[in-house]
C-alpha cells in the first residue's frame, strides 16, 4: 500500500468521525462505498504484511537459536578432542617406552613372529601418537589466539621444506608468492600438509611439485599441483571430510585430518579449497582467498 493511499485513508477516517453524512444522497453513498473498499483492501494488506513480519521474527528467532546451539556443540566439541587426546597421551607414552625397552633389550631373542609383533605395536604406536597430535591441531584451530601478523609465504614454504627434507628424487617450481595477513602456524599447517600429501602418495620415479599463484580484483589463487596418480572425482569431496583418507596401504601413517585441517583453516580465512584432478594425471590443490588479505604483490 502506497503512501498516498494511506494518506487517503487516514484523510477519509477523520472526515467520518467529524461529519454526518446522509446515505440517501447517492454521490455520497457512492464515494462511501469506494472509500470503504479501500480502507478494507488497506487493512488486508496490512494484515498480510503484519503476518510476514511475524514469521520472518519467529525465523529469525529459530535461526539465533539453532546458531547458538551449533555455537555451543562445537565449543563442546573442540574442549573433548583436547582433554582426550591429553587423556590418551599418558598411557600411550607407557606403552610406547616398553615396546622401546624391548625392543633395545630383548628384540634379538624374540624369534621372527615375535620381532614382528613388536615392530606392528611400534608402528602403530607412532601412528596413535600422530593421530592425537592431528586430533589436538584440529581443535586449536579457530581459537585464534594468536596475533594476525604478515606472513611471507616464500618463508613458509622454506620452513615447511626444512622440516619434510624431501627426498631426492623430487623437484620444486615455486614461483614468486605474495605476503599475506593471517596466523602463520597456520599457513604453515595447510602447506606442510598438501605437501607432504605430495610427496606420500606420489607413485612417480621423478616426483614434481609446483606451487603459484593468480591474484585479481577480488580474488587470491594458490596453486599447489603434482605429477602424483591423481584423484578420482567422487573423492574430490570427501578427502576434506575428517577421518577421510585415501590409498592408506601407500601411507600407512595417514590419519586422515590433515585435509580437514587445511580446509577449516582456509575457511576460517574468508576462503575455500578444491580438488582439480582427472584421477590419473596429477592433482592441483586451488585455494581461493579475497584479495584483501594481500599486503604485498611480487
Amino acid at each position: 500500500m502506497d503512501k498516498a493511499s494511506t494518506e487517503k485513508i487516514l484523510s477519509y477516517l477523520v472526515d467520518i468521525s467529524n461529519q454526518n453524512y446522509s446515505l440517501t444522497d447517492e454521490k455520497i453513498q457512492e464515494e462511501t462505498n469506494s472509500d470503504a473498499q479501500l480502507i478494507l483492501t488497506g487493512i488486508l494488506n496490512l494484515s498480510d504484511e503484519l503476518k510476514y513480519l511475524e514469521e520472518e521474527k519467529v525465523k529469525s528467532l529459530d535461526q539465533l537459536v539453532e546458531k547458538s546451539k551449533l555455537e555451543r556443540a562445537n565449543k563442546e566439541l573442540k574442549e573433548f578432542a583436547y582433554m582426550a587426546s591429553h587423556d590418551l597421551k599418558a598411557p600411550l607414552r607407557g606403552i610406547a617406552n616398553i615396546s622401546q625397552w624391548l625392543y633395545k633389550d630383548y628384540y634379538e631373542k624374540f624369534d621372527d613372529e615375535g620381532k614382528g609383533f613388536l615392530n606392528l605395536i611400534i608402528d602403530k604406536v607412532k601412528k596413535l601418537e600422530k593421530l592425537i597430535e592431528d586430533i589436538l591441531n584440529y581443535s586449536k584451530i579457530g581459537r585464534r589466539a594468536d596475533v594476525i601478523e604478515e606472513i611471507h609465504l616464500e618463508k613458509v614454504l622454506e620452513n615447511v621444506l626444512n622440516s619434510l627434507s624431501p627426498p631426492e628424487n623430487f623437484t620444486f617450481e615455486i614461483s614468486k608468492l605474495p605476503v599475506i595477513s593471517g596466523i602463520e602456524t597456520e599457513w604453515h599447517q595447510v602447506f606442510l600438509n598438501l605437501i607432504s600429501n605430495a610427496i606420500n602418495y606420489n607413485d612417480k620415479e621423478e616426483g614434481e611439485i609446483k606451487i603459484s599463484y593468480k591474484l585479481d580484483e577480488s580474488r587470491l589463487f594458490i596453486n599447489v599441483c603434482d605429477n602424483g596418480p591423481g584423484i578420482a572425482a567422487k573423492y574430490q569431496k570427501k578427502i576434506f571430510e575428517i577421518f577421510q583418507s585415501l590409498n592408506l596401504g601407500n601411507n600407512p601413517n595417514s590419519t586422515g585430518i590433515g585435509l580437514s585441517t587445511v580446509k577449516k583453516i582456509i575457511e576460517l580465512n574468508s576462503g575455500d579449497i578444491y580438488v582439480k584432478s582427472d584421477g590419473i594425471l596429477g592433482t592441483c590443490f586451488l585455494i581461493e582467498l579475497p584479495s584483501r588479505v594481500v599486503v604485498k604483490s611480487n
